[in-house]
């Protein structure tokens, strides 16, 4: 990327990305968008073409046809996808460690670094308990967000 920008004569300096946040965040998005991805591609194959041929002959536009069709059958998939992608990010903790370089630790890396550094048990399982409680609060507040006893999974 620097090569690119600085041939392009957008940056006289290398840009240093590696630990820091970004590269962090760029990890992370590499890691989780396929997940995403196959998600929702497995929800939308199976949305009937007919309904979208129907709500064509009835005068609804591309947008509208996403917005009242598409949108409506393929949310059991987004969020099961948003679920998903959301706990493997927030128990991740190679990543930042290898992109982030450690240097903001993230809540999974204090648990491993309470075990192995200094072998303080209670505090790891008080983090852990942290983290467990805070992906079930999550996953709470998404079903009820989403009212997903409706939806019928």
């Amino acid at each position: 990327i620097n090569q690119l920008l600085q041939a392009l004569g957008v940056i006289d300096q290398p840009v240093h990305i590696l630990f820091t946040h970004t590269a962090t965040r760029i990890g992370l998005t590499h890691f989780c968008l396929p997940l995403m991805t196959l998600n929702l591609y497995a929800v939308m194959e199976n949305i009937d073409p007919h309904l979208l041929e129907a709500a064509s002959d009835l005068g609804a536009r591309r947008w509208r046809t996403f917005y009242e069709v598409i949108l409506p059958l393929s949310l059991p998939g987004l969020v099961i996808g948003s679920m998903l992608v959301f706990i493997f990010a927030f128990a991740d903790f190679i990543t930042p460690s290898l992109l982030g370089g450690g240097t903001k630790p993230v809540l999974p890396q204090m648990v491993v670094d309470a075990l192995k550094n200094i072998f303080d048990v209670p505090m790891a399982s008080a983090l852990s308990m942290l983290l467990v409680v805070t992906v079930f609060l999550a996953f709470l507040g998404l079903l009820r967000w989403v009212n997903l006893d409706r939806l019928r999974l």
